[in-house]
């Protein structure tokens, strides 16, 4: 009912008011009586205007339920990658209602979840179980598992599962460690570290290198250290190599064994070169490496090929090969002094006359399985010359 008051006021030549007072009163076609002020509004039901959203898992009508996790983010830590971990989130209707829950996609491929009632009755619990594989490392991760629910309160619930994918051992500076040049007599140490970023303690055993001439010993890293890494714990490991490494380029390695709540071999590459009073020239040859690449060649007729070898030594005394080994078998070395070359101050020039003889077969020699010639001389400066080699002898 509306309500319209009009008010008129007369005033009287000898000063008195008079007030005469007029009141309309339109009443709506609802027949409303009386009137006070108001409009009456209608209650709604929120799930209504979820609903038409597709925001809502259940109906609209009867008892509302509620949704109570208990929490919804779980911290996973440190993980490997390919290491599989799961969590289980509890889910309560403390409302008066059914409450219905449905499964969304995960934000992953590697996450997958589960949950064991769609419908739950007031008081009911669910348990919805989250699993996570990472596939690789990850500084941080932050999945979430979603379900929606008829809760008008929180039609979306989202399980948050975080940490970070790492190695469970971790290598410093790298997997291959560059030792750089060695002068002629030098003597290097070099240090390296193994972290775990999982456990607070783990052992090192086992510990080996491929070269007697490089040693390795152990010791725990400091605490600087580890906090540097973001790690757990580690180990510190010094490698003293040098004075009696062949001459050219070496690569050897380290390995060990890590043992805390899982167990590992390591192998950690060692590149170095050792360039010595010896220069070698050649056709295909890579002085600073040692490192001969021939190409391809007939199998049947084999492979002949001159090096020169340039030697200072400052004088002393001629240089000559005291034994040759080869792999695969077989090859010949002849070394003679040119006694032609006039070079500058105590330096002379050798030729080396290599030959890789006949064979029946077939021989690949690439970089994942090289040829190999060593040279020992009676150079107490060189010691033995080991060249690398790479061709394709092939049968035609």
């Amino acid at each position: 009912m509306m309500c319209l008051e009009l008010r008129r006021l007369v005033v009287g030549s000898a000063g008195r008011v008079a007030a005469t007072i007029s009141v309309l009163c339109l009443v709506g076609f609802l027949g409303l009586s009386g009137c006070s002020g108001k409009t009456e509004t209608e209650k709604v039901d929120p799930r209504a205007e979820l609903a038409s959203r597709g925001k809502l898992a259940g109906p609209i009508s009867g008892p509302v339920p509620t949704a109570s996790v208990d929490n919804a983010v779980y911290n996973f830590g440190v993980m490997e990658a390919g290491e599989e971990r799961g969590h289980t989130f509890k889910i309560t209707n403390t409302g008066e209602g059914t409450l219905i829950l449905t499964p969304g996609d995960p934000t992953c491929k590697c996450t997958s979840f589960t949950v064991d009632k769609k419908e739950l009755a007031p008081g009911e619990v669910a348990e919805a179980k989250v699993t996570w594989r990472p596939v690789e490392v990850q500084e941080k991760f932050r999945q979430v598992a979603p379900i929606t629910s008829n809760d008008p309160d929180m039609p979306q619930i989202q399980l948050n599962i975080h940490g970070s994918v790492k190695s469970i051992f971790t290598i410093k500076p790298d997997y291959t460690w560059q030792l750089g040049d060695f002068k002629e007599g030098e003597e290097k140490e070099f240090p390296g570290y193994v972290f775990c970023n999982v456990d607070d303690k783990f052992e090192i055993t086992d510990l080996k290198t491929t070269n007697p001439e490089i040693t390795a010993s152990l010791e725990p890293a400091s605490d600087v250290e580890v906090k540097k890494a973001n790690a757990k714990s580690g180990y510190l490991i010094k490698l003293k190599a040098g004075k009696s490494l062949p001459v050219g380029q070496f690569l050897e390695a380290v390995t060990f064994k890590c043992h805390g709540s899982k167990e590992a071999e390591m192998r950690i590459e060692l590149k170095g070169n050792r360039p010595g009073p010896l220069t070698i020239v050649g056709k295909g040859f890579v002085s600073k490496m040692l490192l001969w690449e021939i190409g391809t060649f007939d199998a049947k007729k084999g492979y002949k090929q001159t090096l020169s070898m340039f030697y200072d030594d400052g004088g002393s005394s001629d240089l000559a090969l005291e034994g040759v080994e080869s792999d695969p078998p077989g090859m010949l070395v002849n070394l003679k002094r040119d006694e032609n070359f006039k070079g500058s101050g105590t330096r002379k020039r050798y030729i080396a006359d290599v030959e890789i003889p006949p064979g029946e077969r077939a021989q690949i020699y690439n970089e994942g399985k090289m040829a190999m010639l060593k040279m020992k001389t009676n150079s107490p400066e060189i010691g033995s010359i080991v060249i690398r080699m790479k061709f394709n002898s092939l049968v035609k």
